[in-house]
């Protein structure tokens, strides 16, 4: 008796995870790495809702929050080789979008970002200009309410200046979809980094 409770509880929620919706808004972000104020009116909800109806689920975070997040995964933490040992794999990353569905109800986005090496920068604007199309395309519920800016700055220093208004649906199977994706991908790399540093060092004792 107590083994079938169990399965069916199993079972219970398995189904609402399967069938739930995750709704996100971003109200009002806006920083860049110089002053790193932000807007006290900004916050990111998080909604969860069953079968697009019944919300079981409401997470909030304000500005306070939002800025310690932003403090420990600032641009400074941002390497070169990090970057360039993923731009392989590019083509992967923006066919991983491509096939990720949601809807974007809402899109108001402006980056503009530099760092302290020129080709890092640069990297960085190809990947965001090629993923962010491919996203819309796709996903974008209502053209007029999609607006985007990205711009480079080259001032061989870590900068970023961020703006952000959105509204996006996303089913959680998605979710779990691409989380398994980006598991692989980041296995394959770490697989390709090391075959490239075993070669590096016999290459190096002939």
């Amino acid at each position: 008796m107590i083994l079938a409770l169990i399965f069916a509880l199993i079972f219970a929620i398995v189904f609402i995870i399967l069938n739930s919706t995750v709704k996100i808004c971003v109200n009002k972000f806006a920083i860049n790495s110089i002053n790193k104020k932000l807007d006290k009116c900004s916050y990111i909800l998080i909604e969860l809702y069953f079968l697009n109806k019944i919300r079981f689920l409401k997470f909030k975070l304000d500005s306070k929050k939002i800025r310690k997040i932003y403090r420990k995964n600032n641009l400074k933490q941002i390497n070169i080789r990090n970057i360039k040992k993923y731009t392989p794999f590019t083509k992967d990353i923006i066919n991983l979008f491509y096939n990720l569905n949601f809807k974007i109800v809402k899109l108001r986005f402006k980056l503009n970002i530099g760092t302290i090496n020129i080709h890092l920068t640069t990297i960085l604007i190809l990947i965001i200009s090629n993923i962010i199309p491919v996203i819309l395309y796709k996903n974008a519920d209502n053209k007029s309410e999609i607006k985007y800016i990205i711009n480079p700055i080259y001032k061989d220093k870590n900068i970023s200046d961020i703006s952000l208004d959105c509204i996006i649906n996303i089913e959680i199977v998605h979710i779990i979809y691409i989380l398994i994706k980006i598991l692989k991908i980041k296995r394959r790399v770490v697989k390709d980094v090391r075959t490239s540093d075993r070669r590096s060092y016999e290459y190096s004792y002939e």
